[in-house]
């Protein structure tokens, strides 16, 4: 039979905090070998090259490597507002300006900003482990739990990719401010004398300071407010004075709301001006098939985070078979791990706050980018599972110390086997968290890994061609293309690569032709527009080069020294 704590003393738990809080869980062995985990797999590509989203969102984005400006990067998106990426929601300036900052000291050697990222994850770690001690876990199970999220594969996009320290970043914050709240209202009660207001104004602040931050990663950090509350309201002892408490929560809630409004201001809105088909399939599904859709995501998540066997860095058209008619068996998993979370957390949270906490902190973070509620940017990604798997870490070192508490006494070498198993487990972790990392070492090789995992992914078949372009091989950059318009004929992108790849070849017909598929299914598109214009200057119809490259310009295409060669053919004049 399974424990079962008197309904006289479910706060028992809570109310010991602060008796088994020692120091001990802080020891350098502790620390040392959580930042081992957190750095070892990732040493050996440091200097690797950017790859993919680091090209637009690094090494092409004028916030991160022109003048640090901080106005600019206040009122932009995360890229830079270029004109293909204007539609994406992103405003994480703090996430921008650490990148700036490193350009401005680095210039693009990655070895800089890929240390810095394994850096911040470290600190992360060490972030989990202090959360952990602070809710009463014990020193090894505690740092096996943190071990067991520093070194986990599924964060290798997270890490790996210099764009995404918003995901570290974001992290970072929102663990601290939950191991501040769990200090300030779990292990040392409500504020007393001396200055108990001092005191109170004191959390009140650090919360709306660690809650901007957070906002300024990465729009996760909107849920900071709840896992506060969650925190202070729901796990506390039922006995602790909650006014200080509200103050806290309410701090954090307003910074909430001032963000939001910074936001507004510097995007014009507050979600996607439009979401491509490619990147979430979901938005052209009906409400119940995009909600059916998002549960068995939420299995596909819980997967994830317990045999990260098969990774890839696009589950976009159509690499997960979603949207899906009816209710696939992978929605009623969904729908069973959602009532199971919900259910272990209504149990656990008089009983094992560190497993509670873990759950809010595991489900409210996901939540917020399921598919459940409304669209997302993008129908799913590891790098979002990065706050989520810390949650499943902290409720891990709760379940952890609960089987050492339970068994200690009776049965001491059995109550250290689960943690000498999840030891067991992060080593192993870190060996493929290794060979994943090594995928990096190219675009070919991170896009031929996830090909193997995924190959009815749209994306990833243009991914591949362009790196073939980059590499000259422009006739298998072709083959690939037909891959991905195989599996979505709608795929603008897809259409613009095979025009380059078609006049690369002296197709110039065929080329035409595709770039104009691309523009009738993107009106506007910049990259087609560019390319249609440099094609069309070859031509002997004029009037009509000089038409199409004068909307280019317009869009923002860098062809304005065509425009100027095809005026000065026709005998015109006046700048463009």
């Amino acid at each position: 039979m399974g424990w079962r704590a008197p309904p006289r003393v479910y706060n028992r738990a809570v109310e010991a905090l602060p008796q088994r809080r020692k120091t001990g869980w802080r020891t350098p062995v502790s620390v040392a070998l959580v930042i081992a985990a957190a750095v070892l797999p990732g040493l050996g590509g440091v200097d690797f090259p950017f790859l993919h989203d680091d090209r637009w969102a690094v090494v092409e984005n004028p916030r991160v490597v022109g003048d640090i400006d901080l106005a600019g990067i206040l009122s932009s998106n995360a890229w830079g507002d270029a004109p293909d990426h204007r539609h994406i929601p992103n405003y994480r300036p703090l996430s921008v300006l650490t990148l700036a900052a490193t350009h401005a000291a680095a210039g693009l050697d990655p070895r800089p900003y890929r240390a810095t990222n394994l850096i911040l994850h470290a600190l992360a770690s060490l972030a989990l482990l202090g959360l952990a001690g602070a809710l009463g876990a014990r020193l090894l199970p505690a740092t096996a739990a943190a071990a067991w999220f520093a070194a986990h594969p599924v964060h290798a996009e997270a890490v790996f990719f210099a764009v995404n320290r918003e995901e570290l970043l974001c992290a970072t914050f929102v663990l601290a401010a939950l191991a501040l709240a769990t200090r300030r209202f779990l292990t040392e009660g409500a504020p007393t004398a001396p200055r108990p207001s001092l005191r109170i104004a004191a959390g009140a602040f650090w919360a709306a300071a660690l809650t901007a931050l957070a906002l300024l990663s990465k729009e996760a950090g909107a849920t900071l407010p709840l896992l506060l509350g969650v925190l202070i309201f729901a796990l506390a002892p039922r006995h602790q004075p909650r006014g200080s408490g509200v103050l806290f929560v309410a701090a954090s809630a307003m910074t909430l709301f001032g963000y939001l409004a910074l936001r507004h201001w510097a995007l014009g809105r507050w979600m996607a001006a439009h979401i491509p088909w490619q990147d979430n399939p979901l938005v052209l599904a009906g409400t119940a098939e995009r909600m059916t859709s998002a549960l068995a995501l939420v299995w596909k998540a819980l997967a994830l985070l317990v045999a990260p066997a098969r990774l890839t860095i696009d589950y976009g058209f159509d690499a997960t078979g979603l949207p899906a008619a009816g209710f696939p068996p992978e929605s009623w998993l969904g729908l069973a791990t959602v009532a199971a979370v919900v259910a272990l957390f209504a149990w656990t949270r008089r009983r094992a706050p560190a497993i509670a906490l873990g759950l809010a902190l595991l489900a409210l973070p996901y939540a917020l980018v399921s598919n459940l509620f409304f669209p997302n940017s993008i129908l799913f990604a590891e790098r979002l599972l990065y706050l989520p798997s810390a949650g499943a870490a902290l409720a891990l070192a709760g379940l952890l110390d609960l089987a050492w508490t339970r068994l200690g006494g009776r049965a001491p070498l059995l109550a250290r086997m689960p943690v000498v198993l999840i030891l067991a487990v992060a080593v192993a972790f870190g060996a493929m968290l290794a060979s994943r990392n090594s995928d990096y070492r190219s675009g070919r090789a991170l896009f031929d890994a996830s090909l193997a995992a995924y190959p009815r992914s749209t994306r990833l078949w243009n991914n591949l061609a362009i790196e073939l372009q980059n590499d000259g091989e422009w006739e298998r950059s072709a083959q690939a293309l037909e891959r991905a318009l195989a599996i979505d004929p709608t795929n603008a992108e897809a259409h613009n690569n095979l025009g380059l790849a078609q006049a690369r070849g002296g197709q110039l017909r065929e080329a035409a032709r595709s770039f104009g598929q691309a523009l009738d299914l993107r009106p506007g598109m910049t990259a087609a527009l560019g390319n249609l214009c440099m094609l069309l200057e070859t031509q002997p119809d004029e009037p009509r080069a000089l038409a199409v490259c004068e909307m280019a310009v317009h869009r923002g295409a860098p062809v304005r020294d065509v425009v100027e060669r095809l005026r000065n053919r026709a005998g015109q004049t006046g700048a463009p």
